[in-house]
């Protein structure tokens, strides 16, 4: 992508004619004013035409690169903190409500970056992984043999806590209240060598505040005020909060929901 920018900046500069612009010949004598005004003038517009074009050519053909270079930090023979890590899954990313679907994306869960690889875009024969502004992703999907993952950005403004915990999350389930799952790595170093520990947490988020859950007891701490109530649906239901699917944590945020509903 950078070799093909280059070349098109090249041409734009030695080959490409500006509205209004005078042939050499026409010029006037040599270090006269006239001539370096017209020298320049002929510059700034040059250099704005490079600029307009390469402002459309990143930023509205491909919006999807807006980001930085992704630079590879770890070993993957060792340990990689992408997810997936073995392999390229199908995916498809939503921004600015454009969606962009079967493209190769993985999910950093150590820099909580969402990381696109383009086949076009090559630097010496290697593809060129690009880290996308998180800010302007809506959503992006993860396609595995074992399930979709759906991504999205939170933010806690509610929850003075968990102001350091925005970032993306996995969607359970997205109503009222809502159940999310962080998947995150951990740094640890091991003779010598940096290993990346993969650890999920699971939250649920009521009224805006933030809380992580492992079994019942601490999923039902979050719903204080109709806990009874799902303690009797948990059981009715026969889930087994601690070893749950799913779509049997999103059944009981749904009760819940349906229970505060006039």
């Amino acid at each position: 992508m950078k070799t093909i920018i280059v070349v098109l900046l090249a041409y734009c500069v030695f080959c490409q004619p500006i509205s209004g612009q005078k042939p050499v010949n026409n010029f006037e004598v040599p270090n006269s004013s006239k001539t370096s005004f017209i020298s320049d003038s002929m510059l700034l517009k040059q250099e704005k035409y490079i600029n307009d074009l390469h402002h459309q050519f990143m930023n509205v053909s491909n919006e999807i690169l807006n980001g930085k270079e992704y630079e590879f930090y770890f070993f993957p023979s060792i340990s990689s903190p992408l997810m997936p890590s073995k392999q390229m899954p199908t995916a498809s990313i939503v921004i600015h409500g454009n969606k962009y679907e079967n493209i190769m994306l993985q999910y950093d869960t150590y820099k909580d970056l969402a990381v696109y690889f383009d086949p076009e875009n090559l630097i010496n024969s290697s593809i060129c992984p690009i880290a996308i502004n998180k800010y302007i992703i809506d959503e992006f999907n993860i396609m595995l043999s074992t399930g979709d993952l759906k991504f999205k950005y939170f933010e806690f403004p509610n929850d003075p806590k968990a102001k350091k915990r925005n970032g993306f999350y996995e969607v359970i389930y997205n109503g009222d209240s809502k159940c999310i799952v962080h998947h995150k790595s951990d740094l640890i170093v091991e003779e010598g060598r940096d290993i990346y520990k993969y650890r999920p947490d699971k939250y649920v988020v009521n009224e805006g505040i933030l809380y992580k859950f492992k079994g019942k007891r601490s999923l039902l701490k979050a719903f204080n005020d109709k806990s009874m109530e799902l303690k009797k649906y948990i059981k009715t239901s026969k889930i087994k909060v601690r070893k749950a699917r799913k779509k049997q944590i999103g059944s009981i945020l749904e009760y819940y929901d349906s229970l505060l509903m006039p």
